[in-house]
């Protein structure tokens, strides 16, 4: 039977928006309804309560499809039917054999991408030593150590990824050397290689070399990629350092377009067609917590990216990007780390909903050291889990149709838009970074989060709100400084074993070619690696006659979880030198029914600091108020409701004084009328919803500060 679902709700009245409006006016009795339900965003943006489809009328790129420009809605006709987005997830061990047996393992287990980090100080400086080496970077300098790596693992069958910072000429040669030595069809190997001279300078402060030098060596791994080497990507714009120093999406987004406009600008001034560039870039961006604002980052992202290729005159089909997600390390707690798998399973839903094309998930585990085999695997099959058992590639898209989601990426993209034309006017990109506008705007976002943290307007579970205090240790894979000190052994042997002469004539004839930016000259630094040159050899051929004379504010982590975990340092502190966690007794006046509710909020308040909270209740009575049954302390809290407050701070709170001159006084709650009064009689502190939590912790823990060696307050 057919049905016709013209009539389907027609049993129904059809509700509108000021039905509901005035509904919701009435279940907020008198309350502010423009306060309560509308919710202003990091990024400018207020969002209604409720979103409808006039709301969608106004969007700009809803009549797309998914496929085309401006590619709002994916690059790929058939969303994930066909083929999936990569699983990409690093592999941060220095050793190459143990990296070798976790990619195979990986690989085996439903990971479908490779994913190296080459060390910086070996792909960079010919005399590093075991001090330079970071530890949770792969230790590649030569075809040997790429052998090590990728033994028996066929490029064919993967992509891969490849970050060797500012070494990415002699790490594209490298690859080149590798796939040539295995026979490979170079044309067939997808992988990426990429040059982002522009995070380098966020992240460092400065740059060894000048800017213009290395465009042109960024215009000559690309000119050779689009020659020879069709599936190699060569051009990153990361955003990961604007995330993780606090910024916004608006910051993120006009930022990217920012860089990819100057990139753009630099390859064009070297002659590389703009119908073959959108293919060579990758973007990074991380995926915060943030569900619906970072899934709509990503369409964002893709409508600004088309915009601007197309301005510079590519076809519509040709302004496609491929878009790198990566599960925010900005939102990792150490406290209660577990969490960290539900914040990432939530992320990467937002990345694959927002259409990425590869994505990493951040091990749960990742502030203590390398990922653990087990955090390893959580973090592959988180990916696992969401693209075999979720149904999210039974779609296309299955974010469309969403009225909310529709018009949070047309607002998204139109501020961006709008921020990045700010930057374009005062200079560009560089510009702004070097008067440092761009960094001064992030950190007033970042301060905007702190302060939310602080207010517990933002909550971090287990970190800021809910905390546990007794924590299981988490495993931890540390740097094996025998590996490095062996690696830097052989490193120095290897290079006495070698063809010197043939060596310095290949790399003689690199630079030659390299000076007048001649695609063949990757030909030459294939060659050096064939007979036996190491990465920085190659990058030391480079032409780096021309210094960098710019230092920048450089961008860093700031982890959202950071001041709470310090906070918790001085318990864990007390508790190594007392042998107990610091113990706060909850004066609780009247019945359970009274002081429960203060009780149960400042036990929560004060545990985020480690601190253990004892109750002691029995307090009925103002006339005969025993003291003899709480303990000395540093410190106490009150805890019941304001009529009770009234009857017995007065005389409770001066008794305490009296008693224990030197112990400070909280009161749960803050009863404007009576501040004052109690105030006079001994109250020191008062904590509510919207007390500085960290402000009252480190003030707290200073008072326990001073202590002896029994546990005694």
């Amino acid at each position: 039977m057919e049905t016709n679902f013209d009539n389907f709700f027609s049993e129904f009245d059809e509700a509108n928006y000021e039905q509901w409006k005035s509904e919701a006016e009435a279940a907020l009795k008198g309350a502010p309804f423009d306060k309560l339900m509308f919710t202003d965003t990091y990024e400018g943006i207020k969002l209604k309560p409720i979103y409808n489809k006039e709301d969608r009328a106004s969007t700009s790129f809803l009549a797309n499809l998914p496929g085309f420009y401006p590619f709002s809605r994916g690059a790929n006709p058939a969303g994930f039917k066909k083929s999936s987005w990569e699983i990409s997830q690093n592999i941060p061990y220095a050793d190459c054999e143990n990296v070798n047996k976790a990619l195979k393992n990986d690989l085996a287990n439903g990971q479908n991408s490779i994913r190296l980090n080459f060390d910086k100080a070996i792909a960079m400086y010919e005399d590093f030593n075991e001090d330079d080496i970071w530890g949770y970077a792969n230790m590649i300098s030569d075809l040997g150590d790429m052998e090590k790596a990728l033994h028996g693992i066929d490029l064919k069958l993967y992509p891969i990824h490849i970050d060797a910072g500012l070494a990415s000429l002699p790490a594209f040669a490298l690859l080149v050397a590798y796939l040539k030595s295995k026979s490979e069809d170079s044309s067939q190997v997808k992988a990426s290689i990429v040059c982002d001279p522009l995070k380098e300078l966020c992240i460092e402060g400065t740059l060894p070399v000048a800017l213009e030098r290395l465009y042109d060596e960024m215009a000559v791994i690309t000119k050779k990629a689009v020659a020879e080497f069709p599936q190699i990507k060569t051009i990153s714009v990361a955003t990961n350092h604007i995330h993780d120093e606090g910024g916004s999406a608006v910051h993120e987004l006009a930022y990217m377009a920012s860089v990819l406009t100057e990139y753009c600008n630099q390859m064009q001034a070297r002659e590389i067609d703009i119908n073959n560039l959108a293919e060579k870039f990758i973007v990074g961006l991380s995926v915060g917590t943030n569900y619906f604002m970072e899934l709509a980052k990503l369409r964002a992202a893709r409508i600004i990216s088309a915009k601007i290729f197309n301005e510079f005159g590519a076809a519509p089909e040709n302004c496609k990007i491929t878009i790198h997600a990566t599960t925010s390390e900005r939102d990792i707690a150490a406290l209660d780390p577990h969490v960290n798998i539900l914040r990432g399973t939530s992320q990467a839903f937002s990345a694959i909903m927002g259409l990425c094309d590869i994505l990493t998930v951040t091990p749960f585990d990742n502030v203590y050291g390398a990922p653990t085999d087990f955090s390893r695997r959580i973090a592959r099959n988180t990916q696992n889990v969401l693209l075999h058992e979720s149904h999210l590639t039974d779609s296309i898209d299955p974010a469309a149709g969403s009225y909310y989601i529709e018009c949070l990426t047309e607002e998204l993209a139109t501020i961006a838009w709008d921020e990045f034309q700010k930057i374009e006017s005062s200079g560009g990109i560089f510009e702004s970074l070097k008067s440092n506008q761009l960094i001064e705007s992030v950190r007033k976002t970042f301060k905007s989060r702190y302060d939310n943290l602080a207010i517990r307007k933002d909550v971090i579970i287990g970190t800021n709100k809910y905390p546990i205090l007794i924590q299981k240790d988490i495993d931890s894979v540390l740097c094996d400084q025998e590996v490095i000190e062996k690696y830097v052994n052989d490193y120095d042997n290897k290079l006495v074993s070698r063809n010197i002469e043939l060596i310095d004539q290949n790399l003689d004839e690199f630079e030659n070619l390299l000076e007048v930016n001649s695609v063949q000259a990757i030909d030459l630094a294939v060659k050096a690696f064939e007979n036996g040159a190491v990465m920085a050899e190659v990058f030391n051929s480079l032409v780096h006659n021309i210094g960098f004379d710019c230092q920048i504010e450089h961008f860093e982590l700031n982890r959202s979880s950071a001041p709470f975990e310090e906070i918790r340092e001085k318990a864990i502190l007390y508790k190594y030198e007392n042998g107990t966690l610091p113990k706060l007794p909850l004066i609780c006046i009247g019945k359970l029914k009274e002081f429960k509710p203060r009780a149960d909020f400042s036990n929560d308040f004060f545990k985020v600091g480690g601190f253990d909270c004892d109750i002691y209740s029995g307090f009925e009575d103002v006339e005969n108020i025993d003291l003899t049954s709480i303990p000395q302390s540093k410190a106490y809290v009150f805890c019941s409701n304001d009529d009770l407050y009234a009857q017995f701070i007065p005389t409770f709170a001066k008794m305490m004084k009296e008693n224990n001159p030197n112990s400070i006084l909280i009161l749960a709650g803050y009863p404007k009328d009576k501040i004052e009064e109690f105030k006079n009689a001994g109250i020191d502190d008062f904590i509510h919803i919207k007390s500085n939590i960290i402000d009252s912790l480190n003030m707290l823990h200073s008072k326990f500060k001073k202590h002896d060696h029994k546990g005694a307050l």
